[in-house]
């Protein structure tokens, strides 16, 4: 697999009324969420069957099946907790092997950025054929990681992942 396309997006300060209020709980909570309640963030999803098996080592890993309606797309999901997210998901004839990850990343304390990296395996058909519309799926790829991210700051401010760490 390939890397195909990364960028970040800032969570920190980005609205006046959470400056200094996100913290890195906060974030993994709303990210947790993203990847067990995937229907509240992405419209087209009809629904999505999820098992969860916890490791000793605190990692966790979820096997999704999402299903669109007209496909299902599978995927394995791993974490390292606070830090990373991988999405792995499973080559069909139509879409191709493929992993997306989101990171958070402190450059500075209390500063915090999502990192949002997209990986696939470039030597799958539909791939190849499609290279004309990259630039289409990297505008998609921004545009649902912007709207997650405010989604996630929406319900931070709200205090939906309330931590006792301050």
């Amino acid at each position: 697999m390939q890397k195909v396309h990364e960028h970040i997006i800032r969570m920190s300060s980005k609205t006046p009324d959470l400056t200094g209020k996100v913290t890195r709980d906060d974030l993994w909570m709303g990210l947790m969420f993203f990847v067990t309640h995937p229907e509240d963030f992405i419209s087209v999803l009809e629904d999505a069957e999820i098992d969860e098996n916890l490791h000793p080592d605190g990692t966790t890993t979820l096997n999704r099946k999402l299903n669109f309606g007209p496909y299902t797309v599978q995927d394995v999901v791993e974490t390292i907790p606070q830090e990373l997210i991988k999405f792995n998901i499973d080559e069909t004839e139509a879409i191709p092997q493929s992993r997306f990850e989101v990171q958070i990343e402190e450059p500075e304390a209390g500063v915090f950025f999502l990192r949002f990296t997209y990986f696939e395996n470039t030597e799958h058909e539909q791939v190849k054929g499609a290279e004309q519309y990259k630039p289409l799926r990297i505008q998609a790829w921004e545009q649902k990681d912007k709207d997650v991210a405010n989604k996630l700051l929406e319900m931070i401010a709200q205090g939906k992942f309330v931590t006792t760490k301050q």
